[in-house]
């Protein structure tokens, strides 16, 4: 997976390095939060870049990211599941360039649809792993003790297992052609979310720089979260977890752009297989259908750490603005 990986990146860097350059406008990034196990439950923070909404204008983003996660250090641990990240997030502009994104997002456990493809692709490559050693078409996750190897938690049901409301306050200030953004974020969970999840209130905030250099529009941000419980499921966790972003979108036409984008979000297991950050790689390209309107495809990969993240998936996207694009 590795040579492959860096064949993907290296080829999506290129693009980026030779395409046409004409964007005079600053696209966005793909709305897609960490998709690693533990991570994914809390907040997720995504730092808010900058974003141009005029007081009353509405920018409403649908997304599903389909992703297949297999962690395979049994006997302490076995994470084999598929997911479906569904979120809705309705954006309003306010008076003194502020913004109000109000999301609900919904995590429901998928079977293995996925796992034929990837073990396929690593047979391929030379890469095998133990999937056909688990039942397919459900979920595997068993956390035993590492000392007397008695189970901890499991869970083998599919449907929903993380259901969550959130709201995110940003100040967008202008420098020239960049601009920078500061934001608040909470996130509470929602009736319908599994036992194994956390509860209570979890906040954040987050400081992003978006501009254009030589055409091309660049992102990057960081963010500081504090979750309300220190335990998922009877696993403990640390109380704050930090998050790095940076991304880059290309124009192809004035129509299309390719979009790369990374995620690092620093671990919030304090001990085991888990107790590592994870390192999320997203490359995609989107397609303004009309002037209001703009769709997205991405492929989701991690990098670096493969114990901690998502092994392979597909991420899609619906954006529409009450404005045209400027």
């Amino acid at each position: 997976m590795n040579a492959a990986l860096a064949t993907r990146l290296t080829f999506a860097l290129l693009l980026l390095a030779v395409l046409p350059l004409h964007a005079d406008t600053v696209e966005s990034p793909m709305w897609i939060s960490s998709q690693s196990p533990l991570q994914s439950l809390h907040l997720g923070l995504l730092p808010a870049v900058p974003r141009d909404l005029a007081p009353g204008e509405i920018s409403t983003e649908r997304s599903e990211t389909w992703t297949n996660v297999w962690i395979d250090q049994r006997p302490e641990l076995l994470i084999d599941y598929e997911a479906v990240d569904s979120r809705l997030g309705v954006s309003i502009g306010l008076r003194r360039s502020m913004q109000l994104q109000i999301a609900l997002e919904d995590r429901t456990g998928t079977g293995g649809k996925l796992d034929s493809l990837i073990e396929n692709f690593h047979h391929l490559i030379g890469n095998r792993d133990d999937r056909h050693t688990v039942n397919r078409d459900t979920v595997n996750i068993e956390l035993r003790d590492p000392k007397t190897g008695a189970l901890i938690a499991s869970r083998h049901s599919l449907g929903p297992f993380s259901r969550a409301a959130s709201a995110t306050l940003s100040k967008r200030y202008a420098f020239g052609p960049d601009q920078l953004a500061a934001a608040v974020s909470v996130r509470i969970p929602r009736r319908g979310s599994d036992r194994l999840g956390p509860g209570g209130l979890d906040s954040g905030i987050s400081l992003a720089w978006s501009g254009l250099i030589r055409g091309r529009s660049l992102h990057a941000g960081a963010g500081l979260s504090r979750l309300s419980n220190p335990y998922i499921g009877p696993l403990r966790v640390g109380r704050i977890e930090k998050t790095l972003f940076v991304a880059a979108a290309q124009p192809m036409t004035t129509r299309t752009a390719l979009i790369a984008q990374y995620l690092f979000n620093a671990s919030i297991a304090e001990s085991g297989p888990l107790a590592s950050g994870s390192h999320e790689v997203t490359l995609g390209t989107r397609v303004h259908l009309t002037r209001y309107t703009a769709f997205d495809v991405g492929l989701v990969e991690n990098i670096i750490n493969l114990n901690n993240g998502p092994d392979f998936g597909f991420h899609f996207g619906l954006i529409h603005n009450t404005t045209r694009r400027r």
